[in-house]
């Protein structure tokens, strides 16, 4: 081939030979490159497994670590609902304001590259309101209130319930009563805390006022008040020949509540005399509690309120501080004391009483005009005002009513008798000599225990025996007794009183102290052999016109309980015989 020239002075084999290394090139380059495919595909295996094992995790694991903090967060609302139960039952006992918190919800903690669930929620909230009823009750010493024989109060329950994603055997929280139970999703229902309704002679009733209604995932603060509060004890007894009845709204089954009072029940008919409930119930979301007759109550009430919408308890009733029979000397100063109550029988203060006598020359105030005075009731719900006792013997009515009041559970009377005479007083309470707070019952009882009847008088002047008569159907022993107040018309009060048919028991001063007097032995239920208590005014001329207290505290079963008798002796010498006991 011929070679020819081209313009830049090279031959077409020259080009050509140009070119090789050219096309060599490329071959070389991809021989090189080839190499790399297995560490391709060992990345692309490893960011498989990679991925395989984050679904593992979110499959398996992540359900499994959500349903173990679901448990431990429904561990932490049980102890926070332990302590809201303590609090409420604090606030119940002092009256004070205090919050308590739920951790009613709970979030998942953060994990990278995984996914949680929407968070876990928890409702808070009380339920609608239930009506209680306490039927055929009265309570002693109190005449203008709760004398229908049944009454009447309203209370909630507090329920807690959680929605969890994994752990699905949590159960609800109910508080009601001081009882706190959980229910589980089988219907198993088991008690956490129990505070029994009922203790021995003592029935206690939280009940809840107020209205909360929350749902989240976090903690909420429950703002707890007592509504009626701190809880004041009265005495409680069946007002007709039967049992007292205690009816309380209830979302708890019948075991639980065969449970909360298990110590308490005497099915047996009065078999043990610790215990005073007949039987226990539970119908229709209602639980009736019926107590033994004849048995005397101290029943304590409270409202707690929770949350929002809480009600000001008003004034109920009004009734005198002790008994509303009183005896002062002419020419002295003397102290009325009023209490007012709401309708848990608990203290209201700042209420204004009103004081009127009926005869301002036998009992008069430092007021002008002088037969009417004002006090207002503090925080023990007491109002005091001074009454001054003429020169005469005479007797006077002081009532005492709340201002702007109208019914006859707003006013209270004292009946006061002025004396002439020497008196012996009542101790002071909690000094050595006993007191007017001797635990007394009631004054005068006329059924249900052992009753007075009157004085068979064995000798003239000081020497009587007070008789007694038992018409319960229960042993009453004699324990202890004193002397507590002594008035005479004449000049010379007696020192001191013998009970004369106690071994080994010397003279005992006026006034005196409870002394035993156990040799008397048991109140008799005979009535034509009543029981005997001999006593001896020393240095004194017992007249007609005479009288004294007579405390006596009994013993019945493992109780004791306390009443004064009001002791007059006869007109006539009755010497010898008893009195005949009222039919």
């Amino acid at each position: 081939m011929d070679q020819t020239e081209t313009p830049i002075g090279r031959t077409r084999t020259d080009r050509r030979t140009a070119r090789r290394p050219r096309r060599d090139t490329p071959r070389r380059r991809f021989e090189r490159t080839d190499r790399g495919q297995t560490e391709l595909l060992g990345g692309i295996l490893l960011f498989g497994l990679v991925v395989a094992l984050v679904v593992l995790i979110q499959v398996a694991a992540v359900p499994s670590w959500n349903q173990a903090l679901e448990f431990e967060h429904s561990q932490r609302v049980d102890g926070d609902f332990q302590r809201l139960g303590q609090i409420m039952s604090d606030v119940a006992g002092d009256g004070g304001d205090r919050s308590a918190t739920v951790e009613v919800g709970m979030r998942y903690p953060t994990r990278p590259f995984l996914f949680n669930p929407p968070p876990a929620t928890g409702r808070l909230e009380t339920s609608e309101p239930g009506t209680l009823y306490i039927n055929n009750s009265e309570i002693s010493g109190v005449d203008n209130y709760w004398n229908d024989g049944s009454e009447s109060f309203q209370t909630r329950t507090i329920r807690y319930d959680a929605s969890y994603n994994e752990y699905r055997n949590d159960p609800a929280i109910t508080y009601e009563y001081g009882l706190l139970v959980e229910t589980h999703p089988s219907g198993v229902e088991r008690p956490t805390r129990t505070i029994p309704v009922v203790n021995g002679t003592n029935v206690n009733l939280v009940l809840v006022d107020g209205r909360l209604q929350d749902t989240r995932a976090g903690t909420v603060t429950v703002p707890i008040e007592g509504v009626s509060a701190p809880s004041t004890g009265v005495k409680l007894r069946n007002r007709t020949d039967g049992d007292i009845v205690i009816r309380l709204p209830t979302e708890s089954s019948q075991a639980v509540w065969d449970e909360a009072l298990k110590n308490e029940i005497d099915s047996g008919g009065d078999s043990d005399p610790d215990k005073h409930v007949e039987s226990v119930t539970v119908s229709d979301g209602e639980v009736v509690i019926r107590l033994e007759r004849d048995e005397t109550y101290n029943l304590r009430m409270a409202a707690v309120g929770v949350g929002s919408a809480l009600p000001d308890e008003r004034a109920a009733y009004i009734t005198t501080k002790g008994d509303s029979t009183k005896i002062f000397a002419n020419e002295t100063r003397n102290e009325l004391t009023a209490v007012v109550r709401d309708r848990y029988n608990n203290p209201v203060s700042g209420v204004e009483v009103e004081f009127r006598s009926d005869d301002a020359t036998c009992g008069s105030f430092d007021s002008s005009p002088p037969d009417v005075t004002r006090a207002t009731t503090g925080e023990d719900g007491e109002a005091t005002v001074d009454i001054d006792m003429g020169p005469e013997q005479c007797e006077v009515d002081v009532t005492a009513d709340i201002v702007g009041g109208s019914g006859p559970s707003d006013t209270a009377t004292f009946e006061i008798r002025a004396t002439t005479g020497a008196i012996v007083t009542i101790g002071s309470p909690g000094d050595g000599d006993g007191g007017a707070e001797d635990g007394v019952s009631e004054l005068n009882p006329e059924s249900g225990v052992p009753i007075y009847t009157g004085i068979a008088q064995s000798t003239s002047g000081g020497d009587f025996d007070v008789c007694m008569y038992n018409p319960t159907g229960e042993t009453y022993t004699f324990l202890e007794g004193r002397i507590s107040f002594y008035f005479t018309s004449g000049s010379n009060a007696p020192t001191t009183v013998a009970f004369t048919d106690v071994s080994g028991l010397s003279p005992q001063p006026l006034p005196g102290p409870f002394v035993d007097i156990q040799g008397l032995g048991d109140v008799s239920s005979d009535a034509d052999a009543q029981s005997r208590i001999a006593l001896d005014f020393e240095d004194k001329d017992s007249g007609p016109s005479d009288f004294f207290v007579l405390s006596i505290r009994y013993q019945v079963g493992s109780e004791t309980d306390t009443f004064s008798y009001l002791v007059s002796p006869p007109d006539n010498n009755n010497y010898g015989d008893c009195p005949a006991p009222p039919t």
